[in-house]
């Protein structure tokens, strides 16, 4: 029974040629995935900063309600 010769396989091209193919092919993927992202239409811009406002206010009022079930003022921080 005869074995093979070991070869040092990293002083080939193999592995460099097998990495480029992994990198192809993850750049491929991302090309693929940024040309299929959908935005909304430039003319669909809203204005958002009245929602903060009101969402600041809604925060407000359930600390003050939560204060009030436990028997607290604001006062007392």
């Amino acid at each position: 029974m005869r074995s093979k010769n070991l070869l040092d396989v990293y002083q080939t091209n193999e592995p460099q040629n097998i990495l480029h193919k992994r990198i192809k092919f993850c750049m491929e993927l991302h090309k693929d995935a940024v040309k299929s992202l959908v935005y909304p239409p430039k003319e669909d811009k809203r204005d958002f900063g009245d929602l903060d406002e009101e969402k600041s206010t809604k925060e407000e009022d359930i600390l003050a309600s939560l204060l009030e079930d436990l028997g607290m003022d604001g006062d007392d921080f």
